[in-house]
């Protein structure tokens, strides 16, 4: 018996010793996955403030030269054409930029209500399996 017990403590032993070398592998690969996904997110943030940077710079950069050109001939007909151009184009851009962040907290507003739902869903199973449970025990007392 001595043996048999000396067996299974030591058994149970390396199987402690095996979850918990699993549990620590686990929490390492998450907190490097977690670091990983936050540089993902630094370096695409950063990616997406460069590309607004040039992309502002290449649309005020043409507008400042059909201002240096404007300046330079005696005709503003053209320029003018052009201008307003660049000023239907910008709008249309901060109207398709309106549109998605309408259409994004829109996504978000959904998201939230379906959550509220659920948990309140959740809530009432939970209260209401606590009222029969309490029942039976009453029923069988």
């Amino acid at each position: 018996q001595r043996y048999c017990r000396g067996w299974l403590v030591k058994r149970n032993f390396l199987f402690q010793r095996d979850a918990i070398i699993k549990i620590q592998s686990v929490s390492r690969s998450l907190k490097c996955q977690k670091t990983l996904n936050c540089q993902k997110d630094a370096a695409l943030e950063i990616q997406r403030f460069i590309r607004g940077h040039l992309t502002r710079n290449r649309i005020l950069g043409s507008a400042s030269k059909l201002r240096a050109a404007d300046t330079g001939s005696c005709t503003s007909r053209p320029v003018g054409l052009r201008s307003f151009q660049l000023e239907a184009f910008m709008s249309a851009v901060v109207k398709l930029q309106r549109w998605w962040k309408g259409l994004l907290l829109l996504k978000l507003r959904i998201r939230s209500a379906i959550l509220i739902q659920s948990c309140t869903r959740g809530w009432i199973a939970r209260r209401k399996a606590t009222v029969e449970t309490h029942c039976i025990n009453v029923m069988e007392v």
